[in-house]
């Protein structure tokens, strides 16, 4: 019965994130053999204009994986003009990135590729929906790093934890992310680090030599940011190309090993985070990762909802309550008053499952309030 709703809640969700054509591009893109009448019978019912810019870039994987496909006569110029961006993106990656990489190189730091930018690897041409490119460097020489990259004259920005941003001075977006762990799911990351860094392979991007997770650490990767994307409802556009990306790798890994992705979530703690996210992979591509790995699903459920539903529908009432909004417009200190306290008391008690399964029996009570 435990199952019935996860998976009642999953289907939510997929429904809320990736809308149904999308759904079955995803299926096509990942399918090993899709007919013509089947592409047909897609296309007259797509329509780029109102799948924009994200719609298009898949529609590029699809066009990459199978080739044997007609498209209509000016398909790809179409395609194109929604892609300007990604294009612009692309271009800036392949001009700095090599920059930025050999200087980290000469002074002996190595960047490991991850969650995306792996995937220039293969196909340095291909575009992706990536706002910059993730690496991992070994985290005693991580603010080493950041120093070196300053002095290539590129600015520093958002330096947390576990990570920092670099961008090109003046430009709002970011170009490389640069950790020294993975982004914090648990906040046991750290734990695994050094199993992780003696995985990875060599590799070269844009003609500069790096290294590259293994299969198994980036799938691991790429199900904990699903989980994160999903309860912290952000970048939905995302979803689709993590998945797809998921199966790319488990189609060109001979030997993928899911022991090593289940000892990844096991020594993080994140089990039932990746068992979640694994039934949400599933119920968009029906049996595309292993049923055995699900263990936990029946204990996450309430989280989910309880951050998905509760903390996010807070969060984002509670952004529009700043101080300096309540300073300038005191008619809004009733509604400040009301979230602010309530999301910041829920936000440090986020991990307890007693607040998250009390939280939702009493946002049910209330009219119009359905999870």
């Amino acid at each position: 019965m435990v199952i019935e709703s996860i998976n009642r809640l999953t289907e939510r969700i997929v429904s809320e994130t990736i809308p149904k054509n999308n759904r079955r591009l995803v299926n096509m893109i990942l399918s090993e053999n899709i007919s013509e009448k089947e592409f047909d019978e897609f296309l007259a019912e797509w329509d780029v204009e109102n799948n924009g810019a994200t719609g298009a870039l898949q529609m590029t994987f699809l066009v990459e994986s199978h080739p044997e496909l007609t498209f209509p006569n000016g398909f790809y110029e179409e395609l194109k003009r929604h892609l300007g961006f990604y294009i612009w993106k692309r271009s800036e990656f392949q001009k700095n990135c090599p920059v930025i990489l050999d200087a980290l190189l000469k002074a002996g730091i190595v960047s490991s590729l991850f969650k995306g930018s792996e995937l220039f690897l293969t196909n340095p041409s291909i575009l992706l929906e990536m706002r910059d490119v993730d690496v991992i460097v070994i985290k005693s020489r991580w603010k080493e790093a950041g120093k070196i990259i300053s002095k290539l004259g590129y600015e520093i920005v958002n330096w947390d934890n576990h990570s920092f941003d670099v961008h090109v001075k003046g430009d709002c977006h970011g170009l490389i992310d640069v950790h020294r762990y993975f982004p914090p799911i648990s906040g046991k990351e750290r734990k695994i680090m050094k199993d992780v860094l003696s995985r990875t392979r060599e590799a070269s991007l844009f003609g500069v030599s790096c290294r590259t997770l293994c299969p198994e650490d980036l799938v691991f990767t790429y199900l904990g940011n699903l989980y994160r994307n999903l309860t912290e409802c952000r970048r939905p556009q995302s979803l689709p190309c993590n998945i797809i990306n998921i199966g790319k790798i488990l189609k060109t890994s001979k030997e993928f090993d899911w022991r090593i992705v289940k000892n990844d979530a096991l020594l993080t703690g994140t089990g039932e985070n990746i068992a979640f996210a694994i039934n949400y992979v599933n119920a968009v591509v029906p049996g595309m990762l292993p049923q055995y790995l699900l263990s936990g699903l029946d204990r996450i459920g309430d989280m989910v909802a309880f951050r998905r539903y509760i903390l996010c529908y807070l969060q984002a009432r509670s952004h529009g309550l700043k101080v300096k909004t309540i300073m300038k417009k005191p008619e809004l200190i009733p509604a400040f008053l009301k979230i602010r306290p309530l999301y910041t008391v829920l936000k440090l008690l986020r991990k307890s499952q007693w607040i998250a399964r009390l939280s939702l029996r009493l946002a049910r009570r209330l009219k119009g309030f359905s999870i």
